[in-house]
C-alpha cells in the first residue's frame, strides 16, 4: 500500500515536472556576444568543478538549467559569462546540497576574476529572473525515476547517466524535453549493455 502511495506520488511530481517552463532552445539567436561554443566550454568547466567539490548529479544538472534558463531571458556580455555559470552552480548547491561549497569557494574557482559581491549580485539578478522558482525539470531527475521504475544492472545505470550527461554540454539538446533526454539515455544503454530495450513503460 505504501509503494502504491509513493509511486503515485512520484508520478505526480514528474507530471507537474512536465508542465514547468523549459529553456528557449533558440535563444542564441538573442544572444550577441555568446555562442553555443562558449557554453560549452564553461559547462565543460561547470563539470570539472562539480568533480572537485564532490557535488552531487542533480547539482550540476540544475546548475545547466538555471543557466539556460536564464540565458533565454537575459542578454550576457562575455566577460559575465563565467560569473552567470559559477552563480548558477552555488544557487543549485544551496538547493540540493546538505554541506554546500561556501562563497569563498566559488570565488576561488573563478580564479578570483569576480569578487564576493559580484557573485551576491548575480545572485540576487538570477533568482529575480527566475522568480525564484528554482524546481526545474532535469533530466537527471527523470532517469533516476526511470531506472528505478526499470530497474537495470549497475553498468547499464552508469552507462545511462553518463549518456545524459553527455547531453547538458551540447546546446543542440536543448530542444529535447529533459523526459524524453532521459527516456533515451535508459533506452540506448540498455541496448548497449545488451540489456531488452524496456522492459515496461516508465509512464
Amino acid at each position: 500500500m505504501l509503494l502504491h502511495w509513493v509511486s503515485n506520488f512520484i508520478a505526480d511530481i514528474l507530471t507537474w515536472f512536465k508542465t514547468k517552463v523549459h529553456p528557449d532552445a533558440s535563444y542564441m539567436i538573442k544572444q550577441p556576444e555568446i555562442s553555443a561554443d562558449m557554453r560549452t566550454i564553461l559547462i565543460d568547466w561547470i563539470v570539472d568543478v562539480a568533480l572537485e567539490y564532490h557535488l552531487n548529479q542533480e547539482t550540476l544538472f540544475l546548475s545547466v538549467a538555471y543557466i539556460d534558463m536564464f540565458l533565454s531571458k537575459v542578454a550576457v556580455t562575455k566577460d559575465r559569462l563565467q560569473l552567470v555559470g559559477t552563480t548558477s552552480v552555488m544557487i543549485a548547491s544551496k538547493y540540493e546540497e546538505i554541506y554546500p561549497p561556501e562563497l569563498k569557494d566559488f570565488v576561488y574557482i573563478t580564479d578570483n576574476t569576480y569578487s564576493k559581491e559580484e557573485v551576491l549580485n548575480m545572485e540576487r539578478i538570477i533568482l529575480d529572473t527566475l522568480r525564484f522558482d528554482m524546481a526545474v525539470p532535469t533530466a537527471n531527475a527523470f532517469l533516476v525515476y526511470f531506472l528505478k521504475a526499470c530497474p537495470v544492472p549497475k553498468r547499464c545505470e552508469f552507462l545511462a547517466m553518463y549518456l545524459s550527461e553527455l547531453t547538458i554540454i551540447d546546446y543542440c539538446y536543448l530542444r529535447f524535453l529533459p523526459s524524453q533526454i532521459a527516456a533515451s539515455a535508459t533506452c540506448l544503454a540498455r541496448i548497449i549493455a545488451d540489456e531488452t530495450a524496456w522492459v515496461r513503460t516508465p509512464e
